[in-house]
């Protein structure tokens, strides 16, 4: 059994892997994930302190809404708080 979700899709038309997926424990609130992202364990993205506007390392806060943009990689234990 796998402790964490990820998969393998193809969808450029001509085969290519690109990872995605979320993995176990994860706290995700008032977020879009894009197509194509890797979400590693024990990750929290949520907007708790009601940013409107930020660049952070793995993702964007626009409006207070948490943008994670496609082939984007979130390692085990990242936090926006």
């Amino acid at each position: 059994m796998e402790s964490e979700k990820s998969h393998n899709y193809s969808n450029d038309g001509i085969g290519a892997d690109v990872f995605g997926g979320i993995g176990e424990n994860n706290s995700i609130k008032r977020a879009i994930i894009d197509k194509n992202v890797k979400i590693g364990k024990d990750v929290i993205l949520e907007n708790r302190n009601g940013i409107e506007n930020a660049d952070l390392e793995y993702c964007v806060i626009r409006n207070g809404i948490i943008v994670v943009p496609s082939r984007n990689e979130i390692p085990d234990g990242w936090s926006t708080i």
